[in-house]
Parts: structure tokens; sequence; C-alpha cells
């Protein structure tokens, strides 16, 4: 687990069938190393399927590694397995041609997530709450904004909820770096900013 994360990779596979029941196997080259990934029954051998079955193994990999004592001290990210990916050697056949369309697709969702996750984790907390306000506000203009029923009116009260919350943050944040420049911003609002997000994630689900 750690070459994998450490170096980049290619990845390999082929399926067959046995009895009318499809098997896919998939194997990853590491450093001029091939290892096996694992034998796995398959409904079908569509590419959707095959990629699935790509991020199903990945998931339980991780799980298993995040899950032993040298995965809790250094928990690895599942995401990390497609964006290391540098190539995917298949046949010429029509689906491994959309498969490897569709993986290099989801290998550039899971990198621009990791990417967001790392740019989130270096906001300092009232830059981390705007982006949350503004992110929802785009997401109820989309749905059709304010004036499309009540459902969106009982939003109003949230929001507002939240604008006023934003504020008293932004406050209290300017008002302990003036007085208290050593004092630990993130821990002491952490309750606020949790509060604030748990609104505004009830806002997008109502939405």
């Amino acid at each position: 687990m750690a070459d994998i994360n450490r170096l980049d990779f290619t990845t390999s596979g082929d399926g067959t069938s046995h009895k009318h029941l499809n098997y896919e196997s998939r194997f990853i080259d590491v450093n001029q190393k091939l290892l096996a990934v694992g034998l796995t029954q398959a409904p079908n051998h569509t590419s959707e399927e095959q990629l699935a079955g790509w991020q199903n193994i990945v998931d339980e990999m991780y799980e298993i590694y995040n899950a032993s004592p040298l995965g809790k001290l250094h928990p690895e990210d599942p995401r990390s397995f497609f964006v290391k990916a540098t190539g995917m050697m298949t046949d010429d056949s029509a689906d491994q041609e959309k498969l490897r369309a569709l993986f290099l697709a989801l290998k550039q969702r899971m990198d621009r997530e990791v990417r967001g996750d790392r740019a989130l984790l270096h906001l300092t907390t009232p830059k981390l709450l705007d982006a949350i306000y503004d992110l929802t506000g785009q997401k109820i203009e989309a749905r059709g904004g304010w004036q499309r029923g009540t459902r969106y009116r009982r939003l109003r009260g949230t929001v507002s909820t939240v604008l006023f919350m934003r504020s008293f943050v932004n406050a209290t944040v300017k008002r302990c770096s003036i007085n208290y420049p050593r004092w630990n911003k993130r821990r002491q609002i952490s309750s606020l900013v949790a509060a604030a997000a748990q609104r505004l994630e009830c806002a997008q689900r109502r939405c």
C-alpha cells in the first residue's frame, strides 16, 4: 500500500466467463512489479460495471489497510489510488475504450476533489464559512431561488441565522486577533462553525 501511494503505476485487467458467469481479473504494475489486485465475479462485462469493480476493490483494499495498526497511524485516502494511476493497459475493443474514458474521467474528478480538500484545510475559519455560504446560495438559486414556494421561504430564517453567525464569527476572530495574538481561533470557534455548516447542510437537503 505504501508503494502504491508513493509511486505512479499502471493498471490492467481482463474478463472471461465460465458456465454463464462473468469474472474480472485486475492487476497493477508498480515499479516494474506486477501485483494481482484480485479476481471477482461480475453481473456483466459492461464498461460501467468494470469501473464499479475497480472502485469496489480499491475501497476494500484501503478499508482493510486503514483498519490495520499501520493504517491507523498513517491512514490513506482511496482516492489517491486513482490519482496516482498513470495508464491502463487493455485491448482495443469498444468496451475497453469506453472503460479507459470512464477511468480517466474518474481520475480527473478524484484529483480535483483531493486538491479541493487540501485547499479547504488551508482556509481560515471565516473564509471557509464564506465558501460554504456562497455555495449554498448558488445551489438555492440553481433550484429556482427564494420565490419558488413556501419551502424556500422557510429557508430564509435558516440562511439569516447563518448570516448572523458568519458576522459574529468574523467579529470574534477580528477582536481576538487584536487582543489575544496567540489565541487559537480555530479551536475556540469550531462549535460555531460546525453549527453554521449543519444549518447550511440542512438547507441544501431541503432544496
